[in-house]
């Protein structure tokens, strides 16, 4: 695998506990029931839409776009206090130094996206890093599709590392193979629906 790409949230970023806790800000703003953390890795999903539904949401009486605008203005201004998962500067270091080509390919607003890399001194690990032109989170296979496109990466040389079901189904759309990691934001249980190809933590793959 020599071009490998990665997502960012829960997989390369711990915010879990950050999104859980803006979440059950939301619902307790809109006058419901806050969850627990393990009905929210066992809800969350892409288009994040849906999961504000499960979450107990009433669309379109809870505006959505007012509760997206809450979010991304609250977790700009907490993410910072986030960091990278424990393994994660040593295995970019040992993949750049392999020669793979590294990229991140996310759903978060593009320049919130760089800004978050940027702060976490990562950004010289990757060759390109790929998000989305809004705020809505409503996944990236397209952005994905059209990325690997127009490089024209051979696909059975790519692999894409994330942490939810979507980067799965993202991945077979871009044609390619991959690995999830359950410490993000979908318990193993979940992603064990889609996938055996799961490991713990990122120091655990073999990239030979």
């Amino acid at each position: 695998m020599d071009y490998i790409f990665f997502d960012f949230n829960g997989t390369l970023l711990n915010d879990v506990d950050l999104c859980l806790n803006l979440l059950n800000d939301m619902l307790k703003m809109k006058k419901h029931h806050p969850i627990s953390k393990k009905k929210y890795l066992e809800i969350f999903t892409f288009p994040v839409i849906n999961y504000y539904k499960k979450a107990g949401f009433n669309f379109p009486e809870d505006n959505f776009e007012e509760l997206a605008n809450y979010f991304i203005k609250n977790y700009t201004l907490l993410n910072k206090n986030c960091s990278l998962y424990d393994d994660i500067k040593e295995v970019l270091q040992a993949l750049k130094n392999e020669g793979k080509h590294l990229y991140i390919l996310s759903a978060s607003e593009q320049n919130l996206l760089i800004n978050q890399v940027n702060s976490l001194n990562i950004a010289s690990y990757f060759d390109d890093i790929i998000g989305k032109d809004n705020i809505f989170a409503e996944g990236k296979s397209e952005i994905g599709i059209e990325f690997i496109t127009k490089k024209q990466l051979p696909k059975n040389k790519c692999l894409f590392i994330g942490d939810t079901i979507h980067d799965k189904e993202v991945a077979d759309k871009m044609g390619i193979q991959c690995i999830l990691i359950a410490r993000g934001h979908q318990s193993k249980s979940v992603l064990k629906t889609i996938t055996n190809n799961i490991y713990d933590t990122l120091k655990e793959i073999n990239f030979k």
